[in-house]
């Protein structure tokens, strides 16, 4: 596996990518949705033979260590 990507925020509050999109080290990325009267959400989305693909939902922190633990 090739190095790890670092966490880069996105363009709003809520999104973080692993790795610099178009390079080697990039593995996917995280967002998180609300609705009103509902705890926030994170979901993570592996990046795979050119495609996105969902890999977990749950907490901040447990989608960003199921994305950190995703390999090439």
């Amino acid at each position: 596996m090739s190095d790890m990507g670092e966490w880069i925020p996105g363009g709003y509050d809520g999104l973080f990518y692993l790795g610099e999109e178009g390079t080697d080290t990039y593995r996917g990325y995280v967002v998180q949705t609300t609705d009103d009267g509902v705890p926030e959400v994170w979901f993570a989305y592996a990046f795979n033979s050119g495609t996105h693909e969902w890999l977990a939902e749950g907490s901040r922190e447990d989608v960003m260590r199921a994305l950190e633990g995703v390999s090439e």
